[in-house]
């Protein structure tokens, strides 16, 4: 079960997109924002939401989907790897590529 779980683990970290820093138009960063926000409150919101009973300090310390700006707690760093890392295997295609739009339009709002 354990080589599963790491093999599993494995394969959606080695299919991660290189983010770049990018300009993105506002609407568009607007739109891929709430997008990954509500896919993130799907399969991160229970530890992830300090409105809920499951939240975490801990994870509530690197983002809080309930905050306005919740987002902006996230590291360069974090943007690029652990963040995605858990969405990405989650995502459809369409998913995926506002996932990379919204990292990569934060990544140049830390530039």
């Amino acid at each position: 079960m354990l080589a599963v779980v790491v093999a599993i683990t494995l394969v959606g970290c080695a299919r991660l997109p290189a983010y770049q820093a990018r300009t993105v138009a506002a609407t568009e960063f607007q739109t891929a924002r709430d997008t990954v926000r509500g896919h993130a409150r799907t399969h991160c919101g229970r530890c992830h939401m300090a409105s809920l009973p499951t939240a975490l300090p801990r994870a509530l310390a690197i983002y809080n989907l309930d905050a306005d700006q919740w987002s902006s707690t996230l590291t360069a760093a974090q943007l690029r790897n652990g963040f995605p890392r858990r969405l990405n295997g989650q995502l459809d295609d369409a998913g995926k590529r506002q996932l990379q739009i919204f990292i990569e339009g934060e990544l140049a709002l830390r530039n």
